[in-house]
């Protein structure tokens, strides 16, 4: 499964996982020099995209974090640039406390907290976190 996430906050990333695992990262501020560039990263998007060989049509799921991601204006927009993927519905996922969340269990790792026995964690990048259940 190929998983895009798309952060427009103060600093746009995307990110695309293949079957959990990171394979790319990469934040608009890198190509428009901008510090913080934010909006839709679609230069990113582009990128990773390309040097994966990917189309949008290669992604399964689309993940948007952030407080404009509620705004059916970017939603439609995110769609029409992804070929018809409809970004992710926000019934597991609240956009607006999900970078609390990361944030909270990043804490619980480096403090070794108790309950973390059922999931492998790992801080893959600055922006990153991943969970991958134990079987």
């Amino acid at each position: 499964m190929i998983v895009l996430g798309i952060t427009e906050t103060h600093c746009a990333t995307a990110a695309i996982l293949r079957d959990g695992a990171i394979v790319g990262c990469a934040s608009e501020e890198r190509f428009t020099r901008l510090k913080n560039d934010a909006g839709y990263p679609r230069l990113a998007v582009d990128a990773l995209l390309r040097d994966l060989s990917l189309t949008p049509r290669d992604i399964d799921r689309v993940l948007l974090v952030g407080g404009t991601s509620k705004i059916p204006l970017v939603r439609r927009f995110v769609t029409e640039r992804l070929a018809g993927k409809e970004p992710e519905p926000f019934d597991q996922v609240d956009p607006m406390t999900c970078v609390a969340q990361g944030a909270a269990i990043v804490s619980a790792i480096i403090q070794n907290a108790p309950g973390l026995d059922r999931y492998a964690y790992s801080v893959k990048l600055e922006h990153s976190l991943c969970a991958n259940p134990i079987n």
